[in-house]
């Protein structure tokens, strides 16, 4: 039962894993510490933390808890979720921690937004990683302490190498700092120990050159690509846009771009070129490409509710469309004009014209 639990787990699949689970609890199969490390990380994949209550509770119940490695998983299904207190009780209530343990609570602190007690967390690590300076340098970006993540990346490489996710944190920070200097820096760092500038490093390079003002760089590094990417091409559309050079970004080819098609339509909807737009949205329809439905979650007194483009089958729509209709007449009264010349190409002119 765990390799079928371990399997689903790394397909990803972890709804099919809860799933079996809940069918192996129906039989004579007892769970042990290996299927309850897999279904909690499939529980942390979840839009709600309420499979990962039901499955803490039966830990409680049998005893199962204080494994190290359940443990880990549990605190770090409650750093998911940014649940702190609970975190931090399952931690100091565990007997053995390692790495990983300090990691997990050190992310639900820095994914709080709580940076000051997560550096205080860090620093009284015995032992870190290349992942738990990621937490902290990620932490940093993501509070918009631009200056303290690029101070951490600097101290890490006196520790260990920086991994991909510290990489394109790093550049993130010289992009919204405008630190052309450190984002050199960086890039030489990258060059001169020859590590792999995979797809995630090569857009952050060309975001980062965009918004420090050196569009040329930008350039450099996006025609070395051998094949682009969406992020590649958005990244250097949008430093080309930063620039005033949109008109340039339609010279572009993005046909040996994979989904270029949606970029390239989008591109023109941007500049409002309108014909364009439809021209594209004619080719598509003939190759037949499909998109996938937008889809969004929100979770309220512990139900989930699914939302999907156009959707009319929520029992409440009708409520939930006057309460949006209120909403847009209430900020319009104070001078809110909504921009709609972002607004996806497939909307038709009667959603555009509510968009507006």
């Amino acid at each position: 039962m765990e390799s079928h639990h371990s399997g689903l787990f790394k397909l990803q699949h972890s709804s099919e894993s809860i799933s079996l689970f809940h069918r192996m609890l129906t039989t004579q199969a007892v769970p042990d510490k290996y299927t309850f490390t897999f279904v909690i990380t499939s529980c942390a994949h979840q839009n709600s933390i309420v499979y990962g209550n039901i499955v803490h509770g039966m830990l409680i119940k049998n005893g199962t808890l204080l494994n190290l490695y359940v443990a880990n998983s549990l605190i770090n299904l409650y750093a998911v979720f940014a649940m702190v207190n609970d975190a931090h009780e399952l931690f100091d209530e565990m007997p053995v921690r390692d790495v990983f343990s300090w990691t997990s609570l050190l992310c639900a602190y820095a994914k709080n937004g709580n940076m000051q007690r997560a550096g205080d967390i860090f620093r009284e690590m015995p032992v870190r990683n290349d992942v738990s300076w990621a937490v902290m340098i990620s932490g940093f970006v993501s509070c918009g302490n631009y200056t303290e993540a690029l101070k951490y990346f600097h101290n890490m490489l006196s520790e260990v190498k920086p991994n991909e996710a510290v990489l394109v944190c790093a550049l993130s920070a010289c992009a919204n700092l405008g630190s052309l200097d450190h984002g050199n820096w960086i890039h030489g760092y990258i060059d001169k120990n020859c590590i792999s500038e995979t797809s995630n490093i090569k857009t952050s390079l060309i975001d980062m050159y965009a918004k420090c003002g050196r569009i040329d760089r930008a350039y450099r590094v996006f025609d070395k690509i051998p094949r682009w990417d969406v992020q590649n091409f958005t990244s250097m559309i949008t430093g080309l846009s930063i620039h005033g050079l949109g008109e340039e970004a339609i010279r572009l080819d993005p046909r040996s771009c994979v989904g270029a098609d949606v970029l390239l339509s989008n591109m023109y909807a941007s500049l409002g070129k309108w014909e364009k737009v439809a021209q594209v949205r004619k080719i598509m329809d003939k190759q037949k490409n499909q998109l996938d439905i937008g889809c969004s979650w929100i979770e309220l007194n512990g139900v989930v509710h699914e939302f999907r483009v156009s959707d009319i089958l929520h029992p409440q729509i009708v409520e939930i469309h006057d309460k949006l209709s209120e909403i847009l007449k209430r900020v319009g009264l104070v001078g809110y004009t909504a921009d709609a010349t972002h607004v996806s190409f497939d909307l038709s002119e009667e959603d555009r014209e509510i968009e507006q």
